[in-house]
């Protein structure tokens, strides 16, 4: 007989050997894909973590918001008819302290708190718009975009805005798909959220319900019209408020609007002025991107896009175009946390124009970097603190002396330093025009009341309460609205009768909240 060599076996027949070229095609999207999810939930962690480490003390709106809400309620109704708020957020702060006390770990972990809701409010709009291609894109951009990070970490009621605008699309979306009536029930209770949220989001409510009457979606506008009865009770406060309090503090808006709020939405920095430069041109493609292109197919395009991105499209600008036509009827200004009310919109055009790109490369790399940056500029958002007040406070708790004077000049300094001062330090405040005291700026007819009181009289009243043997100190900082020169001439009131300040605290360009200690010293 003659000796046969065994054969090998074949090579992957059943072996489950994973060398051949077939299985390696299989095997390797597997792994991107794994290795995308775990990425992913590294990128969520550090957002959620970064949603819960701000420094520094509360600054005046902050300040402002817990000292209206630690009230009772009838007196905190009363502070809210003169701040010119609605009452939602203030409700929810105020049995939030009653719980967890007001502290400025604890207070500023309510918005924390609530912007974790954004989080799964997002990825359900993605999937309800795109589906789970665009969910995934639409969670991540949320969760790690500046705007989100940084009012995530304050004491304000914009990350409530945002949870509530991402469940009103949800809302609608469905409903507009099956009115029925619990889901009309929902339309109708977000739509009273909003307005007893924020003002601004009017300027979202409005052409909402236009788009819905150009549609004919006569249910939904019916749905959105029945939330004028939860509100009723408070129309009284409203009308009273937008009579006489508005935003005095800064200026209408005019079509610059569209510029500036598309290049803070990146956050501050060249990291954020780089990620706003990448994230427009990447939304514009979310517009006009008909889908995500087949293998070896080149990008469809057409320039108003589909249907429904283009009215994602029209919300994510309307609100600002309706500041920009009432703001000056209505003595409404703009400040970039008012867009709460149409962020959400223009970070589903984002996550669109980045789910739609070809290529897993040029995808993944693309949102890899838009992911990065919002997490360095949100770090940088998160850590840096927003006022001097704490410096101020720790100044004067060191030098100032029982009796000493505190002069503020605006008075929209008060707050943040009144609440950072440590009790028991026997010290007068005295904020410009504001008998009521330091811990509230009160709203209405604001510009006349500064410009009733000439800037010599409230020098004087400061060096009267001062006496000759005690300190004035001024907490200054000028350019704000409505004051004009008014700061600078007490301060030259105060040097005529009381010689040169020694400067203790100088202004932080890069803080915020900025602001000048100086004291002009008594006798002995």
């Amino acid at each position: 007989m003659t000796a046969t060599a065994p054969r090998p076996a074949a090579r992957g027949a059943g072996s489950g050997d994973v060398s051949r070229p077939e299985a390696a095609v299989h095997v390797a999207p597997l792994r991107r894909a794994h290795l995308a999810v775990i990425l992913g939930g590294l990128v969520l962690v550090a957002a959620v973590v970064l949603h819960f480490v701000a420094t520094g003390p509360l600054w005046l709106d902050e300040s402002l918001s817990v000292e209206i809400a630690r009230r009772p309620l009838s007196g905190m109704f009363t502070a809210l008819r003169h701040d010119g708020s609605p009452p939602l957020y203030y409700l929810l702060l105020h049995g939030w302290i009653a719980l967890f006390g007001d502290s400025t770990v604890a207070v500023r972990t309510l918005s924390s708190v609530l912007s974790l809701f954004a989080l799964p409010l997002a990825w359900v709009v993605g999937k309800e718009v795109g589906g789970r291609r665009l969910a995934g894109p639409m969670l991540l951009v949320t969760a790690t975009t500046p705007w989100a990070l940084r009012y995530a970490t304050e004491t304000r009621m914009y990350s409530l805005v945002l949870v509530e605008v991402l469940a009103g699309i949800v809302l609608l979306l469905r409903a507009r798909r099956d009115p029925s009536w619990p889901r009309l029930l929902g339309v109708t209770v977000i739509t009273a959220a909003l307005a007893y949220t924020h003002y601004w989001t009017f300027y979202l409510l409005l052409p909402v319900a236009g788009w819905l009457l150009w549609r004919r979606q006569w249910r939904l506008i019916g749905a959105m019209a029945a939330a004028i009865v939860p509100f009723a009770p408070w129309l009284p406060s409203f009308v009273y408020q937008m009579r006489y309090t508005g935003t005095p503090w800064a200026a209408p808006a005019d079509f610059g609007i569209f510029r500036t709020t598309l290049m803070q939405w990146g956050g501050p920095g060249q990291i954020g002025s780089l990620l706003a430069l990448l994230m427009i041109p990447l939304a514009l493609l979310g517009c006009c991107a008909l889908r995500r292109p087949a293998a070896g197919e080149s990008l469809g395009l057409r320039p108003l896009g589909v249907p429904g991105v283009r009215a994602l499209a029209a919300f994510a600008v309307a609100p600002l175009l309706v500041d920009v036509v009432l703001g000056s009827v209505l003595h409404s200004g703009y400040a970039l946390r008012y867009t709460a009310v149409c962020l959400p919109f223009y970070l589903l055009l984002l996550a669109r124009g980045l789910s739609v790109l070809p290529g897993d490369r040029l995808r993944n790399g693309t949102l890899g970097v838009v992911l990065v940056a919002g997490l360095l500029g949100g770090l940088d958002t998160a850590t840096t603190s927003r006022t001097q007040a704490g410096e101020i406070a720790s100044a004067l708790a060191a030098a100032a002396r029982p009796g000493d004077v505190v002069a503020y000049c605006p008075d929209q300094l008060a707050p943040a330093v009144h609440r950072a001062l440590a009790p028991g330090l026997g010290l007068r405040e005295l904020p410009y025009a504001d008998p009521a005291g330091p811990a509230l700026v009160n709203w209405v007819d604001y510009s006349k009341r500064v410009h009733a009181l000439p800037p010599a009289t409230f020098a004087q009243q400061a060096l009267t309460a001062a006496g000759g043997g005690h300190a004035v100190w001024l907490v200054t900082q000028g350019g704000y609205r409505v004051y004009g020169n008014r700061c600078s001439q007490v301060e030259d009131v105060l040097s005529g009768s009381r010689g040169a300040p020694a400067i203790v605290v100088g202004s932080d360009g890069g803080i915020f909240e900025r602001a000048t200690l100086a004291r002009f010293p008594g006798s002995d």
